[in-house]
């Protein structure tokens, strides 16, 4: 319980060495079933925390246990599925979206239609997974959903992530002053009551929102919060934001920076084994070398085109080569 507690709070470091302390325990008590309980919240911090491969190998094993005496709607339904959406952010995260949305779609399975807040959080983790891949207007109809499910539950995190998600995906789907200000006011109601449960993924989102109207005095300070995120294990705002930022130093005539910053990016994509941040680094390098007039450009340019379309990420591929 001090590592799901932990967990829940955001401080993901400590949660893996309660998580682990509880994992050996479990072992030296035999029971099948504890052990697979503890190995599906140890794997869950981990991915948490981007250790991706340890948290697959120990999530999958946990799953495979617990359904053996899963029971639709049931206990151990439930934390399967809550595990499989962990798993899915993964395969999303890694640019892999089929696989995802049959994690996406088994965890539906096991849920059996229960309105349980876990299954609002899975759906939230699809509707992320959705704004990942550039599915604007399938991720804007599903966090409304998730919303209005949240506001019923009164699910006040749930309904904050959900809105911000709906928000973003529809200022980037139609460019709408009111959709960016629906994802502003989520970010300060989060802000205003310190959650730290994976909010460098909303964040990042306003960072990216920021840079691209000009807005750099709250580009940069919401970008505080994503680094200082990252500063303890949780990385998946940090690409983003540092290429929104390195998109900002590029603008303003600071090539240092800008590859300081580009140098981040690369950095946390390869930690986490992330092939979609690993393109979309190569694609802000592609259209960087093109602003600079470089020969090369144009090849690099359609390397990260074609990577791009391999995932799927063909909003991406059409837009991000545009001049700054």
């Amino acid at each position: 319980w001090l590592g799901y507690m932990c967990y829940g709070f955001g401080r993901f470091r400590e949660g893996v060495v309660h998580a682990k302390s509880a994992a050996g325990l479990a072992r030296k008590v035999g029971d099948p079933r504890l052990v697979a309980q503890v190995d599906a919240t140890l794997g869950q911090i981990l991915a948490a925390a981007g250790r991706y491969d340890e948290a697959l190998s120990l999530i999958d094993a946990a799953v495979v246990t617990k359904k053996r005496a899963a029971r639709q709607g049931g206990g151990v339904a439930i934390g399967s599925a809550y595990a499989l959406s962990c798993e899915a952010s993964i395969l999303a995260d890694r640019g892999d979206f089929a696989a995802a949305d049959a994690c996406f779609d088994e965890a539906t399975a096991l849920l059996g239609g229960t309105n349980h807040p876990v299954a609002n959080s899975m759906r939230n983790w699809r509707a992320v997974s959705l704004v990942w891949r550039g599915a604007w207007e399938q991720a804007e109809a599903l966090a409304i959903e998730n919303a209005r499910v949240a506001e019923n539950m009164r699910g006040l995190l749930l309904l904050a992530t959900s809105r911000a998600a709906a928000g973003f995906a529809r200022w980037r789907r139609a460019g709408e002053g009111e959709a960016l200000q629906q994802l502003r006011d989520a970010i300060r109601w989060m802000e205003g009551r310190d959650f730290k449960f994976f909010v460098s993924v909303q964040y990042s989102w306003l960072v990216e929102a920021c840079a691209d109207v000009g807005d750099i005095a709250s580009a940069r300070r919401y970008a505080a919060h994503v680094l200082l995120r990252a500063r303890h294990g949780e990385r998946l705002g940090e690409a983003a934001a540092s290429r929104a930022l390195a998109r900002l130093a590029a603008k303003a005539d600071r090539p240092d920076d800008c590859a300081r910053w580009m140098k981040r990016a690369d950095l946390s994509a390869r930690l986490r084994g992330s092939r979609r941040e690993n393109a979309l680094n190569e694609a802000l390098a592609a259209r960087l070398e093109a602003s600079e007039g470089r020969p090369c450009s144009a090849r690099h340019i359609e390397r990260a085109q074609a990577e791009l379309r391999a995932m799927g990420m063909n909003w991406y591929a059409d837009r991000m080569f545009s001049p700054f």
